[in-house]
């Protein structure tokens, strides 16, 4: 199992209770605005990070 998978896992309810914060101060279209730039912002900055290049995980 991956280090991205168990990370990804544990954060889930910390992210549910984010989403749901924000969706009811500031409305549902901010926050799939929210989630559509949070991954490409982070996708961004891994690709261009040489540290972060090189880590890719086996899923068994």
């Amino acid at each position: 199992m991956s280090a991205h998978l168990l990370v990804g896992g544990a954060l889930q309810p910390a992210g549910s209770l984010i989403g749901g914060a924000v969706s009811s101060l500031y409305g549902i279209p901010l926050l799939f605005a929210a989630a559509g730039a949070i991954p490409m912002l982070t996708g961004a900055i891994a690709f261009f990070s040489p540290a972060l290049r090189d880590i890719d995980g086996e899923l068994s």
